[in-house]
């Protein structure tokens, strides 16, 4: 009697183990966020990070200029109760204070190109010394039998020029008139009940340098990140070619064709709500040529629940000189480029914040693992992380 309970005992203890492991070998392919290192709320009390006012309407891109600099841009629009604030933004780091924020001083004239200041502004990067890109997220058009009658963004690329203080700053914005976001043709979708409306939201940015050259005699590889979402379509990676050699009047990106665009899915797609999953909503280049992004998921009420990614996508294919080196999966055959790995690298999560952006590491950590992290938690204000965790 006793063996054959034993026997029965090894035998529901057999099916159980059984069980579970077929469970996760079931699923082990439906989840495909496998690092387990989540970013916890940042508190007041949280040396980790950095809360900002919420009248700064959070952190939608950013680019370290130097070892105790980073430049945050924030998304406000040109209605009556955002056109005075501040667009840009400094967080400077210093032993005495640690992290503080200073505005960046932009006149609203100085956005001159089109006597508008800047709407929706959602990434920036930088060139060189205190030379920036920053750039609005696209183009909105209002469509009536396929002809565009009005334009509500205008999907402008701004190069500025930063001159930092202490606790301050400004900036003088350069007139180039052609300096552009490429014109991608999203699908037409209803938004509202007047006109059919086709929107681009262009919410990443990363800059490298693709030449010897110094200075005004410099060109760099501009890549842009389409953020997917709001629909059926998927993220998407654009890039050109910048030459600051040109005279400014006869700038832009050379940007390459629909055909060299690579369709990007983030990983953690299929875990959320699809159409409000942000595939693109920040991009980074390191000093190893390595690409990044972050995506995330938005509920489009500017409030809570958000959840977010920090993933590699790829490298970046320059030149194999002594100015760059060689970066992994690059034959060096075609022009500059970003090559995607062909299976993403999740280096982090949060189920608290909402990431918009990513760049350089505060401190002098620049060729090391670890990356800065911006939020963008909208009502709740914007978040700094100097450096993602171990």
């Amino acid at each position: 009697m006793k063996a054959n309970k034993l026997l029965a005992g090894v035998i529901i203890a057999f099916l159980i183990i059984l069980a579970v492991y077929g469970f996760i070998f079931r699923h082990a392919d439906t989840t495909p966020l496998t690092k387990p290192d989540n970013l916890g709320r940042c508190t007041a009390s949280d040396t980790g990070c950095i809360r900002y006012k919420s009248k700064y309407r959070g952190i939608s891109g950013s680019a370290k200029l130097n070892e105790n600099s980073h430049l945050v841009v924030h998304d406000l629009h040109t209605g009556p109760r955002q056109i005075h604030l501040n667009r840009l933004g400094i967080i400077h780091a210093s032993a005495d204070d640690g992290y503080t924020y200073s505005p960046v001083n932009i006149e609203m004239s100085a956005w001159n190109r089109s006597g508008k200041a800047s709407d929706d502004m959602e990434s920036a990067c930088r060139l060189s010394d205190n030379e920036v890109l920053v750039a609005e997220s696209g183009r909105t058009d209002k469509r009536i039998n396929g002809e565009i009658i009005h334009q509500d963004w205008l999907g402008r690329i701004f190069h500025l020029r930063l001159e930092l203080a202490e606790k301050s700053a400004t900036a003088t914005v350069f007139d180039i008139p052609d300096l552009r976001l490429p014109d991608i043709s999203e699908p037409v979708f209803e938004e509202s009940n007047d006109f059919p409306h086709s929107k681009e939201n262009f919410e990443g940015m990363a800059c490298v340098q693709i030449n010897p050259g110094t200075g005004e005699d410099a060109k760099y590889l501009v890549i842009v990140g389409e953020r997917g979402g709001k629909g059926s379509h998927t993220g998407s990676l654009h890039w050109g070619e910048y030459d600051t050699g040109q005279p400014l009047s006869e700038r832009k990106i050379k940007w390459t064709t629909s055909a060299d665009t690579q369709g990007i899915v983030a990983p953690g797609k299929g875990l959320f709500k699809d159409p409000e999953w942000r595939d693109i909503s920040g991009l980074h280049i390191d000093a190893r040529h390595r690409l990044f992004a972050t995506a995330a998921y938005d509920s489009g009420s500017d409030t809570p629940p958000y959840q977010s990614v920090l993933y590699q996508l790829g490298v970046v294919c320059a030149d194999q000189t002594e100015h760059h080196g060689k970066a992994a999966l690059c034959d060096y055959t075609s022009p500059a480029r970003p090559v995607l790995l062909g299976t993403y690298s999740v280096l982090l999560t949060s189920d608290h914040h909402k990431f918009e952006s990513v760049a350089a590491p505060g401190g002098d950590l620049q060729a090391g693992g670890k990356l800065s992290i911006g939020a963008e938690d909208e009502d709740d204000g914007g978040v700094w992380w100097p450096q993602t965790p171990d």
